[in-house]
């Protein structure tokens, strides 16, 4: 999606400018003063929205608007493989400074959208693994092009053209709904491992279940993939276990974007150490002593752990 690529991090993390919430007790906390610069104490607007709901209920927010992109390009690039991708998006966040989006899919996913969704194939030779990049403002065009080179692309400039393209990555997650009740996961690597991650995610999920079905997209800059899977064999968490166990090899995290939830608290140990689980706990418990806010996500940290 726009923004997501490594360029852009500072401008995401930047967007959360201050919170109103109400604690589990009724007190209610301000700061929406919504300063580029304050460091007058810890941070907690970012940490009560990062909660998922288990320190306050947030009621007011101020975010840092950006403004509405400009001459904007986008390109869809046909690639041989995860590799090749994962060298040209890294060459375009080095190269493009205008870039705000570099987005992967592979032919797996496209197949089955343009079986099931009515999507005709993008370029005139099918590839293994396709890359959308897209930039704004001047020379937007040429430095993508320059990018880009002789490999074959479709490009689009006007707002018809780049949704028609973006369709293609964006109804990625439509895919799996179409062969059966998929399991869909978001991990992440360091930037080194995403090739690894994005190539061997199927083989390592069907390890575990030979019929299931597995399919890839999402960011390539900041080493997130989305794995969705439609199991043949029982959904009793064997896929997440074999995923979750790869990524945590690699250094990953087993929810890079969607939080923990009470889904994914089991496989925690793989990416929080218990000195972590502690902390957590006590500061659940130091803001919710009675275990009122959302007592059934990220179970471990339940307040009473904390006594």
């Amino acid at each position: 999606m726009p923004g997501d690529c490594e360029s852009c991090a500072s401008v995401r993390c930047a967007q959360l400018r201050g919170i109103e919430a109400v604690l589990a007790d009724g007190t209610v906390v301000s700061h929406l003063a919504g300063l580029v610069k304050d460091n007058t104490g810890y941070d907690y607007p970012s940490l009560l929205a990062g909660s998922e709901g288990t320190l306050a209920v947030v009621t007011q927010a101020r975010l840092r608007l950006v403004p509405r992109l400009r001459d904007t390009v986008t390109a869809l690039v046909g690639l041989s493989g995860l590799d090749e991708l994962h060298s040209l998006a890294h060459q375009a966040v080095r190269e493009v400074p205008s870039l705000v989006s570099a987005e992967f899919f592979t032919s797996t996913g496209l197949e089955i959208l343009v079986t099931h969704a009515g999507l005709v194939p993008p370029l005139a030779r099918p590839a293994q693994a396709y890359l959308l990049l897209e930039a704004s403002g001047p020379g937007a065009l040429d430095s993508l092009a320059d990018v880009i080179g002789d490999r074959e692309a479709a490009v689009g400039e006007s707002a018809a053209d780049r949704g028609r393209l973006w369709a293609y990555r964006e109804r990625h997650p439509e895919a799996a709904g179409f062969l059966g009740t998929p399991i869909k996961l978001d991990v992440s690597v360091p930037a080194a491992q995403w090739v690894r991650l994005a190539s061997e995610a199927t083989a390592v999920v069907t390890a575990v279940d030979a019929g299931a079905e597995v399919i890839t997209f999402g960011h390539v800059a900041d080493g997130n993939v989305h794995v969705n899977i439609v199991p043949a064999k029982a959904a009793d968490g064997r896929h997440e276990n074999a995923l979750f166990s790869f990524v945590a090899s690699l250094g990953g995290s087993i929810s890079a974007e969607h939080g923990i939830g009470a889904l994914k608290a089991p496989w925690l140990p793989l990416a929080r150490s218990e000195t972590e689980h502690a902390l957590f706990a006590r500061i659940r418990y130091a803001l919710d002593p009675s275990g009122t806010l959302n007592p059934n996500v990220l179970p471990r940290y339940q307040a009473g752990s904390a006594r």
